[in-house]
């Protein structure tokens, strides 16, 4: 006999749908990371995302690609080990911080959020076949529910579904100068 799915089971599938569906149509790695991450953030209910992707020369500095956030990512970046960012990228491992706390956790990231005050952050690794390619970070912001441990899965999932695409549509994947900021 089959169980009843839970609703978060319900609305976790369906994001995968939508994800899979926007990135089978995808005709550029714009608009599959941008409207990647959209669905991604409304799916765990995150408030903030960043995609931070590997400069081509020496991939150890990060740079913010896209991102979904009031704050202006322009001109931050982050070194490899560096972080939860960069340790995330280097190690290529999720950190998860459910419950976050920056005194014991990760300093860079409030800079980078700035006056945002962080209450939980997921951090997933973006690979490919080929190559490290960088990580996207979600986070919730002070008065919002915490992550969840399926937020944390979902998350994994749908970042592990938009390096599929970029593996399967490696001539589309260099990112553009020309970028638009969500």
């Amino acid at each position: 006999m089959l169980s009843m799915m839970s609703q978060t089971d319900i609305k976790y599938y369906k994001a995968m749908g939508k994800l899979q569906s926007l990135i089978s149509g995808a005709t550029t790695l714009e608009e599959a990371l941008s409207g990647g991450l959209d669905i991604v953030i409304k799916a765990c209910n995150a408030d903030y995302a960043v995609i931070w992707y590997a400069d081509d020369e020496s991939r150890s500095i990060l740079n913010p690609y896209y991102w979904i956030c009031p704050v202006d990512f322009s001109g931050k970046v982050h070194r490899k080990n560096e972080g939860v960012v960069g340790r995330v990228y280097e190690r290529q491992q999720s950190e998860i911080y459910l419950a976050y706390n920056s005194e014991s956790n990760d300093d860079y990231s409030d800079a980078d959020f700035e006056a945002i005050n962080i209450s939980s952050m997921i951090c997933v690794p973006l690979s490919n076949q080929f190559d490290k390619l960088g990580c996207v970070q979600f986070v919730k912001q002070t008065g919002s529910v915490e992550f969840r441990q399926e937020d944390a899965d979902l998350c994994e999932i749908l970042v592990t579904l938009i390096a599929l695409y970029i593996d399967e549509n490696v001539l589309l994947c260099k990112p553009s100068e020309d970028r638009e900021v969500l």
